[in-house]
């Protein structure tokens, strides 16, 4: 009985086996070879080689289980201070939302929240907290007052700041981004092409140049990380450019970034959740790591939000340096307690998942200290759904997105089954294969 792990196939021996047996109706079984099967257990996230005679009847041996819950000790607040943007992203599904509430907080909202995440702290001193400012942009120059307010926040309590941004404004705010530089955790700018800022996916509210735009915010960049701010640069992967990835790591490393140890350089799919925005220009998650296998990455170089196929991925040993933490048979993040994050808007109104932002309707609360203190986590999986009940790929999709799976199920699924089989074809069993004939 043969196991992958960690871009290994390795031989389990009789002490690692228990004398149960485990069955296959819930596996998901392929052929490698005539001889030989791959048996992925998708809900203790195993993968197996067995020739046939291993297979008897309906069962095989069952493997000791190792796995250990990670509880999570850090908390994010971040903080929608205002959702109005001077970008019109074409992708973007949070300013696709015309019932938007774009105004900048409310000087009593914003005191409102500080205070409330003081006294959570006061309760809970074994936290780590941080706090990150969100949007729309919240870098407008009409929001200075307010990101001042959160800075000297930050700065008593000594607590990092993170700043996620489209990075056209960032010019105004360096000055004091350096200044005050040992209280900011990270700059998060985004960039969908190093040579022309959106190609023709972005437009402003007013006539600009963007190829100008992009050469000023890759030269705030540069000065941030000069000074030692981190900067983790975002670009939204999609049908349009990701066949450009390597052309515009060329143009980082030209640009000595990728050599900076204070840069970062993260890879998202554009997605469409709530199945509104008719984006046609989706990639399909195994599409992407099919594209970043064809070259190794670099330590900084970071591929975002992988849920379905993740765990596979990670049993190939392909090297994606994700940082989102999620479990084992979680979809993502925000179904998982293995990752605490919340956003507060304008309104006082909290959300756990960034795509839901600044929509009342998937508020999990108003933000006071006696709901935050209350509120419990979730960690769903495919077993908190009647309609996955039996799925073999279950622990590895989690159910699937919560948002699509409440929208349109069946389109959901449909695509969670289309993307893990294209994988399966396309980039799992032509690696086993390989690997399994290296250890021959």
């Amino acid at each position: 009985m043969l196991k992958l792990e960690d871009g290994c196939i390795f031989s389990i021996s009789d002490d690692n086996l228990e004398f149960n047996h485990m069955w296959l109706d819930d596996k998901y079984v392929t052929k490698l070879d005539d001889n030989m099967n791959i048996v992925l257990d998708s809900f203790n996230n195993k993968c197996y080689l067995l020739n046939n005679d291993e297979l008897v009847g309906d069962y095989f041996p069952q493997e000791r289980s190792d796995d250990s819950h990670v509880d999570c000790n850090s908390v994010s607040f971040i903080l929608a201070i205002t959702y109005k943007c001077n970008f019109r992203c074409t992708y973007c599904y949070q300013q696709h939302d015309v019932s938007l509430d774009r105004r900048l907080i409310s000087e009593e909202n914003l005191e409102k929240i500080l205070a409330i995440i003081s006294d959570y702290m006061e309760l809970n001193p074994d936290k780590n907290v941080d706090i990150g400012l969100f949007g729309g942009e919240p870098l407008l120059p009409e929001n200075e007052k307010a990101f001042d307010r959160v800075l000297l926040f930050c700065k008593e309590k000594r607590i990092p700041l993170h700043i996620t941004t489209n990075g056209f404004y960032l010019r105004r705010f360096l000055k004091k981004l350096i200044i005050n530089r040992k209280f900011i955790s990270s700059i998060n700018p985004t960039i969908d092409s190093t040579e022309l800022n959106y190609l023709t996916r972005c437009s402003l509210d007013k006539s600009q140049n963007c190829s100008e735009s992009t050469k000023e915010l890759i030269d705030c960049i540069k000065i941030l990380i000069s000074y030692g701010v981190k900067v983790n640069l975002a670009t939204n992967i999609d049908r349009l450019n990701y066949d450009k990835i390597w052309d515009m790591k060329n143009d980082l490393e030209s640009l000595d970034l990728l050599t900076n140890p204070n840069f970062v350089w993260s890879l998202g799919r554009v997605d469409d959740r709530l199945f509104e925005t008719g984006y046609p220009h989706i990639l399909k998650e195994s599409e992407l790591i099919g594209e970043i296998m064809k070259h190794k990455l670099p330590d900084n170089m970071h591929i975002a939000f992988l849920k379905t196929t993740n765990n596979l991925v990670r049993k190939l040993g392909i090297i994606t340096n994700q940082l989102e933490k999620k479990g084992k048979n979680n979809y993502c993040w925000n179904s998982s307690k293995e990752d605490m994050a919340f956003y507060v808007d304008n309104n006082l109104k909290t959300y756990r998942c960034t795509y839901t932002v600044g929509r009342p309707k998937y508020n999990i609360f108003d933000f006071s200290l006696d709901n935050l203190l209350k509120y419990e986590v979730q960690d769903k999986t495919s077993d908190s759904y009647k309609e996955c009940m039996g799925c073999k790929i279950g622990g590895f999709c989690g159910g699937g997105c919560q948002l699509s799976h409440k929208v349109n199920f069946e389109k959901c699924c449909e695509y969670e089954k289309e993307n893990f089989e294209y994988f399966i074809d396309n980039i799992f069993i032509p690696e086993v294969r390989r690997k399994y004939a290296q250890f021959c």
